[in-house]
């Protein structure tokens, strides 16, 4: 008798639908990235249009349609000569573009990294992979966020399946592209990399890379002492291999990747009407948007369309909702959120006062989404007030609560941090447990790794190394 058994399993499988991804993906783009999207999809969708404020959808077929049509084309004439005219617009549009004065293209830095990659042996998904990377790295050319949520981004714009041993081998590949570490993850990362291209003698690299790969905490504070004895060497290979470390570069990316030239586009705007707050959502660029009526029933108004071509509309039909769909649910729920946070910010809004603690948690529990997509829906977005431009970033905060039963912001204790550490003796600079009793003085009771927590967040080091001789 055969040993295979038969069973029934039941699974509860969450998909998104083609609008969610969408919604989802428009709802992460800034202001100007969604504006380019839009431009695009409205060239690449022949049922997608602009709404004309001085059309009405009572009056005639347009004309051009109606010439396109005079000679009873197929419908498949009649997308290949769509396709034709653009082609043909795009090929005009370029050469009277050439009798121009001369323009510069200047080619990003990330994108100078994307065309090193191109000349590797990477497939077309690491390359899908290395552009989503690239696009997550800081002004230092760290790669600060988690590589699961990138790999999450990606399967849920493209909807692939991406596993975490191919974005590492892909997050390898840039790390040794020019400049070299470019994306590490940490300062310890971006160093072993370098220490791998070092012309160096080879002795003193592998006591380099012992340090940091073994002895980094003391490396960090500097207990050159006990290295030594616990890698065995003598106080001059130390100092040589400390001397390497420090003309390795700890901010591959910086002056690079961001350009001071770069102007910030508000997502939405806060105006004060006495006392009133009201708030706009920025859609200059963005104007409504509807289903071609008249070029659809020109292609469908055929004796026999066949399959292909049925299937060919109905999808493009299909696209141009949902994209519809998904920039109106974009609106909505960018509404929804910033609406709260005027609410919970209030007096910031009205007086430029003190920022009060708010997470993710209690904007979800209000207009009842999802922690992530509020995540999304904040990513490099900016607001500006009476105040000056703020990313939506700045208005969450954690909880911290004081004696007398009040929250107050983490905000308010780095700034109390930093004051007191830009005010402390030089010769005598204040320890973690100091700063703790500080705050303990005002009412704020944390613990002393909380102090350094957010000590280190501020990028002010231990009170040893603040130390002036």
């Amino acid at each position: 008798m055969s040993d295979y058994k038969l069973a029934q399993e039941q699974k509860l499988l969450q998909k998104l639908s083609p609008l969610q991804i969408q919604y989802l993906w428009m709802l992460h783009l800034p202001i100007l990235q969604l504006e380019d999207h839009l431009k695009n999809e409205l060239e690449l969708n022949p049922l997608l249009e602009e709404v004309s404020t001085k059309s009405d959808d009572n009056e005639p077929i347009d004309n051009s349609l109606k010439e396109k049509n005079e000679n009873n084309l197929t419908v498949e004439d009649l997308i290949e000569q769509e396709e034709t005219e653009y082609r043909e617009k795009k090929i005009t549009n370029s050469q009277s573009e050439y009798w121009e004065a001369p323009k510069i293209e200047n080619i990003s830095f990330l994108d100078q990294i994307y065309a090193q990659l191109e000349f590797s042996n990477l497939t077309e998904k690491e390359l899908l992979i290395a552009s989503e990377v690239l696009g997550n790295i800081d002004d230092d050319g760290y790669l600060r966020r988690d590589l699961i949520l990138i790999i999450n981004d990606i399967t849920l714009r493209n909807s692939i399946t991406v596993s975490f041993s191919e974005a590492e081998k892909v997050l390898f590949h840039i790390q040794r592209s020019e400049p070299i570490a470019i994306g590490a993850r940490d300062l310890k990362e971006c160093l072993l990399v370098q220490l791998e291209f070092s012309k160096a003698n080879q002795s003193i690299i592998k006591i380099a890379r012992d340090i940091i790969e073994r002895e980094y905490d003391n490396f960090s504070k500097k207990h050159y002492e006990v290295i030594a004895k616990k890698l065995n060497v003598t106080m001059q290979k130390i100092k040589e291999a400390i001397t390497l470390i420090s003309h390795l570069n700890p901010k591959p990316g910086e002056g690079k990747i961001s350009d001071e030239n770069i102007y910030i586009v508000p997502d939405f705007y806060i105006q004060n009407n006495d006392g009133e707050l009201i708030i706009n959502l920025n859609n200059r660029n963005i104007p409504p948007l509807r289903v071609n009526q008249k070029y659809k029933n020109i292609l469908l108004d055929q004796k026999k369309p066949n399959k292909e071509a049925k299937d060919f509309i109905r999808s493009k039909i299909e696209s141009a909702k949902n994209f519809i769909m998904a920039i109106k649910q974009r609106q909505e729920t960018m509404l929804q959120i910033m609406g709260t946070i005027v609410e919970k910010q209030n007096n910031f809004f009205l007086n430029g006062g003190e920022i009060h603690p708010l997470v993710y948690n209690d904007i979800s529990k209000i207009i009842r989404k999802d922690k992530s997509t509020i995540s999304r829906a904040i990513h490099n977005k900016y607001v500006q007030t009476d105040f000056g431009i703020f990313p939506l970033r700045y208005f969450f905060s954690e909880r911290i609560s004081t004696d007398n039963g009040e929250d107050v912001s983490n905000k308010e204790v780095k700034n109390i941090l930093q004051q007191h550490i830009n005010s402390e003796d030089p010769n005598n600079p204040l320890n973690d447990d100091e700063l703790r009793q500080i705050l303990k003085n005002k009412g704020i009771e944390i613990a002393r790794r909380t102090v350094a927590k957010y000590r280190e967040k501020l990028k002010i080091p231990v009170a040893r190394l603040r130390r002036k001789i």
